[in-house]
């Protein structure tokens, strides 16, 4: 299979968590979460929340410690939302930068 992978920089993914509006947050969900860039810019700002990565590709994510939970799977699995509530209850935040390109 041959995946289309774009990778948030460190900075872009710090600049959207200090945005973001929430001051708490108990789980942070980042659905295609390649790298982990977004939720490592989360353990920065909400220190105690658990993070919840889910990606399909293995191999490229390096992101390690406390209240960290990563799935590999397909990320349009259309039952998804049901295995998430079902293991981690409900979500505060989900944070996401969709791939693109330029051709």
């Amino acid at each position: 299979m041959e995946l289309g992978q774009y990778y948030t920089p460190k900075t872009f993914s710090t600049l959207l968590i200090e945005n973001m509006l929430s001051t708490k947050a108990d789980y942070v969900l980042d659905i295609g979460c390649g790298q982990a860039s977004l939720l490592e810019a989360a353990r920065g700002r909400w220190k105690k929340a658990k993070l919840i990565g889910y990606d399909i590709d293995p191999t490229n994510y390096n992101l390690q410690g406390e209240n960290l939970h990563i799935g590999f799977g397909d990320g349009l699995d259309p039952d998804l939302s049901n295995k998430i509530l079902d293991n981690f209850g409900y979500i505060d935040i989900s944070v996401a930068n969709p791939p693109c390109t330029s051709k």
